[in-house]
């Protein structure tokens, strides 16, 4: 990513953020500390926002300051992803693979929006952000996908249009936003 691209990625997480701050939504996102959900987790952080930010993970993928740091099944043989330390909540389920938790995103979604309306982000990803797309979709989300030419569009998805050809950057999330106010 470019330093342009990354400056409107930025961007358009603070209009997140800060919309979430002054609606005391919900967002659900990975949280672990890379791409966008590192960057919305640092953006709570240096505004001090207080909006519930809920990271939901692999338990066997992510390790914390005194959490476990084996690395024996990871696939990629390094190490555990770090949680980011600005979400205010976490929520580790079973799972040995990123998209193991992608069912959990969708019902905490469901779950947190209490019947209230709740709207599904996409600013970047790959093959996990199409299944959470997905299953958005599928459970009568509506999806909104900032646009690929990274000029900060924001269009809104009707159904599920995402293939394979498109270019999604690994490991960055989309993030729910859960629209009224007594979330938690």
């Amino acid at each position: 990513m470019d330093g342009q691209q990354a400056d409107r990625t930025r961007r358009v997480i603070e209009m997140i953020a800060k919309t979430a701050q002054y609606m005391n939504a919900v967002i659900i996102c990975g949280g672990i500390n890379t791409g966008v959900m590192a960057e919305i987790g640092r953006i709570r952080g240096q505004k001090r926002y207080k909006f519930p930010l809920v990271g939901i993970v692999p338990e066997q993928l992510v390790t914390w300051p005194s959490g476990p740091h084996s690395k024996n099944f990871l696939w990629w043989g390094n190490k555990r992803w770090r949680l980011e330390s600005h979400y205010s909540h976490f929520i580790l389920v079973s799972g040995s693979q990123f998209g193991d938790e992608s069912p959990s995103i969708n019902s905490a979604a469901t779950l947190l929006s209490n019947g209230h309306q709740s709207v599904t982000i996409l600013i970047s990803g790959g093959e996990v952000a199409r299944k959470d797309i997905q299953l958005s979709l599928e459970n009568g989300r509506q999806v909104i996908e900032r646009g690929k030419s990274c000029t900060g569009e924001i269009k809104v998805v009707g159904e599920s249009k995402l293939t394979k050809s498109q270019s999604l950057y690994d490991f960055s999330r989309p993030v729910s936003l859960i629209t009224h106010k007594n979330s938690l």
